[in-house]
């Protein structure tokens, strides 16, 4: 809104500066015409004293016979009327004449010392006039259009973008995200169409890459499991070769020396074997922190602006408490894809009653909590909750990789913190908690 009203001042003093220099060049100009008939005045009116006190003509004869003549030589200069004035008018009807506006001039005509009358010479100012109004009337129509211009743009093209300006920034850091509303704006109607189509994309792309994450974990799993038991049975032969088990003779150095390539060859799988298990829990969670300074309150934003709708629409009871605002230095949208996690956990095995996060300082660090109530977990599947691939009991029908709670937990790592979760038994509420420090 600052730059809003800035602009228009902007276009505002433009247009002053631009009216008063058209008033100073208008100004200007007529002074140059003002000059220029004061000369042809002076020649004029020197003519016709000479005239009158050389001859005693009548000056109205001798205007009468020259006007032509005048017209011609002096042209835009020459006056439109001259009127000669008497002295001593014999009628009351004679009127005195008085040059206010710059449209007439009023000279005196001598002869000698002694004088006998006045000329009036009037002029045509209307043409002045009208250019200067044209200039007014001008400056105005432009002024009010540009304004009008400022005006359209701010509220109908600028207002509505900086409503989701940031759409594309946190769609790409939060991965998922709040839905445009849908808009009938000639401008960005379709472009709010095509970013919720790209967010509906990238939300089946992510769930699929998930699946077949869980798939290609499931076969490195089976692959492991189904290598170990061969391994496990050679590393018996190689035990029992190597003990005699199987030499008649007694001499057991040409077995020893199969036993050891046997158990060379097994170690050598069996560091395949756990290469590959370990790669299969840690690719899980992809995540570099982007530490940086912000207030907690951004995040108790950042959250509700993100799920309030949403929930909204699912008639879940959704609240944020966040009683502080102290700053911290870490990843705001690793923290935020923690709490999304909760949050979607919460809503996918809650009964929508009451949903609840919580944040604040806690001792030397800060806490995030997200409670609601619903179907409890078994205390005896508490210790597996966020264990890689896991899914509790209560996951009967509903859909689910098992990954979620354990990435969320990776990434609390890769933040410097812990993540856990409990069970209130008191007022049914199951609650997840990250905590950093």
């Amino acid at each position: 809104m600052k730059k809003f009203v800035k602009t228009l001042i902007a276009i505002t003093v433009f247009f002053a500066v631009l009216g008063i220099v058209s008033e100073l060049i208008v100004f200007k100009a007529a002074n140059r015409s003002r000059n220029s008939r004061n000369i042809a005045v002076n020649r004029i009116n020197r003519l016709i004293t000479e005239e009158v006190a050389a001859t005693g003509a009548y000056p109205e004869d001798m205007v009468r016979a020259s006007m032509e003549e005048w017209q011609r030589e002096y042209g835009k200069s020459a006056p439109i009327d001259i009127e000669y004035i008497p002295l001593f008018a014999e009628s009351r009807d004679v009127p005195v004449y008085v040059s206010s506006d710059g449209g007439a001039v009023i000279c005196t005509l001598m002869n000698g010392d002694e004088l006998f009358g006045f000329v009036r010479y009037s002029f045509d100012n209307k043409a002045n006039g009208a250019v200067r109004r044209m200039i007014i009337v001008i400056v105005m129509a432009c002024w009010l259009a540009a304004a009008a211009v400022v005006v359209y743009i701010h509220y109908v093209i600028l207002m509505p973008f900086r409503q989701f300006a940031d759409y594309p920034e946190r769609l790409a850091k939060l991965g998922t995200t709040e839905k445009l509303p849908e808009s009938r704006n000639k401008y960005f109607g379709k472009f709010v169409w095509g970013m919720n189509m790209l967010s509906d994309v990238l939300e089946s792309n992510t769930r699929k890459i998930h699946e077949l994450e869980n798939q290609r974990q499931t076969l490195l799993a089976s692959i492991a499991h189904g290598i170990k038991t061969p391994v496990t049975n050679i590393r018996l032969y190689a035990e029992a070769i190597r003990t005699g088990l199987y030499n008649d003779s007694g001499d057991g150095s040409a077995n020893n020396d199969i036993a050891g390539k046997i158990e060379r060859n097994t170690e050598d799988i069996e560091k395949k074997i756990t290469e590959m298990i370990n790669t299969a829990a840690t690719s899980v969670s992809d995540f570099e922190p982007v530490n940086e300074r912000f207030y907690l309150k951004e995040l108790a934003e950042l959250t509700k602006k993100e799920f309030s709708e949403r929930l909204r629409i699912s008639r879940v009871n959704f609240s944020i408490e966040c009683e502080e605002n102290p700053m911290l230095c870490s990843d705001k949208y690793g923290i935020f894809r923690i709490l999304s996690q909760f949050i979607e956990n919460a809503v996918k095995y809650g009964d929508g009653s009451s949903l609840k996060v919580t944040m604040g300082r806690q001792d030397e660090g800060f806490f995030f909590s997200v409670r609601n109530k619903g179907e409890l977990l078994p205390a005896k599947e508490m210790p597996f909750i966020f264990k890689c691939y896991w899914r509790g009991s209560n996951s009967t029908n509903k859909s689910g990789s098992g990954i979620g709670l354990y990435a969320a937990k990776e990434i609390a790592h890769c933040l410097g913190g812990s993540v856990y979760a409990q069970r209130h038994e008191q007022t049914s509420e199951m609650e997840f908690v990250l905590y950093i420090e």
